[in-house]
């Protein structure tokens, strides 16, 4: 990554995680606390509010909305796939559940 020992034990976990969820969620990295333009840029295409925090590196992620999530958890390669994956598997549950719900109440209106 940058040199960092932080940032140099997280390289490996951090590429395996990647090539895990490539294509299911877009994965970005390397903007600098020194990099305000670019951290300004990505808040203004996200509609975001990110800020580089004291996290060895700061991890995140933008939701649907602009909403900032920061990753507190392990720096193991499972960790931070589920991690990542956690959003985009709440939002199905949640629509399944929705689906579900619009099912059972035609069901009911039928009857």
């Amino acid at each position: 990554m940058n040199g960092c020992g932080h940032c140099d034990a997280l390289e490996e976990p951090w590429n395996q995680m990647k090539n895990i969820v490539g294509g299911k969620v877009t994965v970005a990295n390397d903007i600098e606390a020194e990099e305000t333009d670019k951290l300004a840029e990505l808040n203004k295409q996200h509609g975001s509010n990110v800020d580089v925090q004291g996290g060895y590196p700061t991890i995140y992620k933008i939701k649907k909305g602009g909403k900032v999530e920061y990753y507190n958890g392990e720096r193991t390669e499972k960790e931070l796939v589920d991690w990542a994956l956690k959003m985009s598997v709440e939002g199905k549950s949640k629509k399944r559940r929705q689906s579900r719900k619009r099912r059972q109440s035609r069901k009911k209106q039928r009857r």
